[in-house]
């Protein structure tokens, strides 16, 4: 065999190694791509909470005085739907007890500036610290409506969300989202009742 046609196999075999390792990598990282709990998927989930948010609020926007309609809304411990009156300017922090919620409210939920002196129906950004827990406590619940997460619709009526707590939220504090049955009603202020929950 001649000086040539070693150096060719040699390049060959080396130039083979190089393109089956780049492939390999390129494979194990489509594999993980695939196959991962987290990244794109979980980014994906925030357009649902958006799309029944809007579907709610288009629902809400169409009655007329005296209409009833069933409506939904997808809800999860990222996520929490507040109902702001043109007279509130912010949601005062409770000491909710567990016979009305499993959470408390950590600091007062300010009314989003675009939605002031208006009423609006906003999907909040929120963030349940369960911490507490540990020692018997109730997890503390962050809420912040000016994040760019949050979206906000405005509504020439007031807004009450129905709820045992009397308070104009509606907020679902378990580790798996939950699908909200809704009976909504156009009065002299717009109803939002929610009846069960699913999922």
């Amino acid at each position: 065999m001649n000086k040539n046609g070693v150096e060719t196999t040699i390049f060959n075999v080396i130039f083979g190694i190089l393109i089956a390792v780049v492939l390999s990598l390129i494979l194990l990282y489509l594999i993980n791509v695939f196959t991962s709990d987290q990244g794109p998927k979980e980014e994906s989930n925030v357009y649902f909470y958006y799309f029944y948010f809007t579907k709610l609020a288009e629902d809400l926007t169409k009655m007329s005085i005296g209409d009833i309609k069933n409506s939904g809304f997808l809800g999860n411990k990222d996520f929490i739907l507040i109902a702001f009156n043109k007279e509130i300017n912010e949601i005062k922090k409770t000491n909710a007890n567990k016979n009305c919620t499993s959470y408390y409210i950590k600091d007062e939920i300010k009314k989003p500036i675009k939605c002031r002196d208006k009423s609006c129906l906003c999907l909040c950004k929120s963030n349940l610290d369960r911490t507490a827990e540990f020692y018997g406590g109730n997890p503390k619940l962050t809420v912040n409506c000016d994040s760019d997460e949050s979206r906000c619709v405005e509504f020439s009526l007031n807004i009450k969300i129905k709820s045992t707590c009397n308070e104009p939220l509606l907020y679902n504090s378990e580790p798996k989202e939950k699908l909200y049955d809704l009976e909504l009603k156009k009065e002299k202020e717009l109803l939002i009742n929610p009846i069960s929950k699913t999922l």
